[in-house]
């Protein structure tokens, strides 16, 4: 994973605001990774922040409040939903310096049923020698990848939103979809735009998760929660996409 890019462009760590091109929706970047295949970089995001919102209604209770609501996957998506999007031509940009900086690759867009089950979205960069490290702002040392824990303390960071803490209370038996958190502090675990951030396992010292929004009135645990943060466990959308560590 790395999270700085080329010096002749933006900046391009964890954290920064992107968005689509022709989009009012903010998403941030979660963090590079290399496909397996080629070895080529590629940024990781959320996918339904991407793109004008669609007409059509969201299922209830099945969808994070804040941003576009997604549609069901054409009728070219594969078994795991990734949906291949390079012909289509579309750009994300750096919202703060409105610089076109990547291409979208590859999506894993919602599904009706069962519901968002990837929700991601890859791109490559406009400059094929982007390159970077495998920081994390503000860590001080460099996550792996690995698997979300019930009761791990996490953080996410992004410009928007900076440092926000918080605590994993379910990963889904779903096989495995779906991960839930609580904010440890008298914060909201996230702000508007934060979507497509990682979250950091800080014990483990991985990142666990790409988070892609907010929940309401949810059950879990035997209790009734008002507002949780819902993440993609990160080693899915790894197999998913076909990606590697930076």
């Amino acid at each position: 994973m790395s999270t700085r890019g080329d010096r002749r462009g933006p900046r391009l760590i964890a954290g920064e605001p992107l968005s689509e091109e022709g989009s009012p929706y903010e998403t941030s970047l979660g963090g590079w990774f290399r496909q397996r295949g080629s070895g080529a970089p590629v940024l990781l995001t959320v996918e339904h922040r991407l793109g004008p919102p669609p007409l059509l209604p969201p299922a209830p209770g099945t969808f994070p409040m804040g941003g576009p609501v997604p549609q069901p996957l054409p009728d070219s998506r594969d078994e795991d939903g990734v949906v291949d999007r390079r012909a289509e031509g579309r750009w994300l940009r750096h919202v703060t310096t409105d610089t076109r900086v990547a291409q979208v690759v590859a999506t894993g867009a919602w599904r009706w049923n069962p519901p968002g089950l990837l929700d991601a979205c890859i791109a490559a960069p406009v400059d094929p020698e982007e390159r970077g490290t495998d920081e994390y702002p503000p860590v001080p040392w460099v996550p792996r990848v690995a698997a979300p824990r019930v009761g791990s303390s996490v953080v996410k960071y992004s410009y928007r939103g900076g440092l926000r803490q918080g605590r994993i209370i379910s990963v889904s038996e779903n096989d495995g979809r779906e991960v839930l958190v609580t904010a440890t502090d008298d914060r909201p675990f996230s702000v508007a735009g934060e979507e497509g951030a990682l979250l950091i396992d800080l014990e483990a010292r991985a990142a666990v998760a790409l988070y892609v929004g907010d929940v309401h009135m949810r059950g879990v645990n035997e209790r009734q929660w008002a507002v949780l943060w819902s993440a993609r466990p990160l080693p899915l959308l790894m197999d998913a996409f076909q990606l590697a560590p930076f």
